[in-house]
């Protein structure tokens, strides 16, 4: 991303791209020429477009997207950034379970969830998130241990640590002084359910 206020377009135009005005170049590879034309897109104008059209994917998959946002789901940008941004999940048409002919989509989530233990004065505590507020402004309640989303081919001891950083503020130098992982009491466990959701 490359930042330019009203000081900094003159100086734009040194990287050799000229600032909000659409241009052409020429390609020369091989012996080819082609020739291509450029102009500056509204970031938030193709924002909208692509949620529209995963609005439309949506809906031709019978989901209705009109419940994102509302009471304690999620919105249906955080659902797009999550697939297609962040990659935290996938979203799969699987053949429609009442046999009508159409498809359902199966969204595949891998998640860390983590037990963090202290024990102070002989005693242990185990640490739970009981509410969130999401950056709208409504709070969800949850009662769960700190869980986060596992990304496309990251291991889960990385995701672990990123959970750790993004959630508890504390960071890797941090947790690799004052932590100790039991990777002997790791569990693995995979369900398939109806989401109640997002």
């Amino acid at each position: 991303v490359l930042a330019a206020g009203e000081k900094e377009r003159d100086s734009f135009g040194a990287i050799g791209l000229p600032l909000l005005n659409d241009f052409v170049t020429c390609e020369a590879s091989e012996g080819r020429q082609r020739l291509h034309i450029w102009s500056w897109a509204n970031d938030a104008q193709e924002h909208v477009q692509k949620l529209k059209a995963f609005e439309n994917y949506l809906a031709s998959c019978g989901v209705d997207y009109a419940l994102f946002g509302t009471g304690s789901m999620k919105s249906l940008d955080q659902l797009m950034a999550e697939v297609y941004q962040n990659r935290e999940c996938t979203l799969d048409e699987i053949p429609q379970t009442s046999g009508q002919g159409g498809v359902e989509l199966l969204r595949t989530v891998s998640l860390v969830q983590v037990s963090l233990v202290v024990e102070v004065f002989r005693q242990r505590r185990i640490l739970t998130s009981s509410e969130q507020y999401l950056d709208d402004g409504r709070r969800r309640k949850i009662s769960q241990l700190m869980v986060h989303k596992k990304r496309a081919g990251e291991a889960w001891q990385d995701a672990m640590r990123r959970g750790l950083q993004e959630r508890l503020g504390v960071s890797p130098a941090v947790q690799e002084a004052c932590f100790r992982w039991e990777e002997d009491a790791v569990e693995y466990a995979e369900a398939v359910k109806w989401s109640q959701g997002f």
